[in-house]
């Protein structure tokens, strides 16, 4: 599950960004290129970061993703196992009949290695299969989560009026941060509230009452 993170670690949500750009190729408008230049200078960014790893760690769909995929996995390694052992198992019984020349005849052999290399093929081909299924089983639920937290941020944003969210992975990409502008708590609390609205409640199975 470590390439799941590592899908996300490093990502830029950037909700709005403003982009400011002013032409001078004339003295004739070199009072209106210093106006729109001092405009440009007094123009303040409300800006804030999100350390993404917190948000991945602490998110409860985040987390019951990664459970389910891991038990996916687990149970296709299992059943891939299971037909390993007995593809072992066929091969050193037909080992100790060859060494025993319990075979009858050539034929007989033969007939048996074929079965085992077919049986060799079929956990080849399987194994192969399973893996292919759970990569893009991985690869849609990433994208679900990613698109889900963009959504939800862009939500969020609405009532906090942010001009760029920038994303953080324990201080790689921001050096220095005046204190307030780090919302990744904030981030955390709004998704797992929205989630939790979102998820229905199981509801609790009914108690047969005892005849008096």
């Amino acid at each position: 599950m470590q390439s799941l993170k590592q899908t996300f670690l490093g990502a830029v949500f950037a909700l709005t960004i403003l982009v400011s750009g002013v032409s001078c190729q004339s003295t004739s408008h070199s009072k209106q290129c210093a106006d729109s230049l001092g405009t440009a200078k007094s123009e303040k960014l409300n800006i804030a970061y999100v350390e993404l790893d917190s948000v991945l760690n602490n998110y409860a769909q985040y987390t019951e993703m990664k459970a389910s995929l891991e038990k996916k996995s687990n149970d296709s390694r299992a059943s891939l196992t299971a037909k390993m052992t007995n593809l072992q198992r066929a091969g050193a019984a037909f080992q100790q009949k060859l060494q025993n020349n319990q075979f009858t005849t050539r034929e007989a052999a033969e007939a048996e290695q074929n079965r085992l290399m077919k049986m060799q093929q079929e956990v080849e081909s399987l194994n192969a299969t399973l893996t292919e299924q759970l990569m893009k089983e991985q690869q849609a639920a990433e994208e679900k989560l990613y698109n889900t937290i963009k959504e939800e941020i862009a939500k969020m944003n609405k009532e906090w009026g942010y001009d760029l969210i920038l994303s953080n992975v324990k201080a790689d990409n921001i050096l220095y941060a005046r204190e307030g502008l780090d919302i990744t708590q904030r981030v955390i609390d709004e998704l797992n509230k929205s989630y939790k609205k979102d998820t229905p409640e199981a509801v609790p199975e009914k108690k047969s009452e005892t005849k008096k």
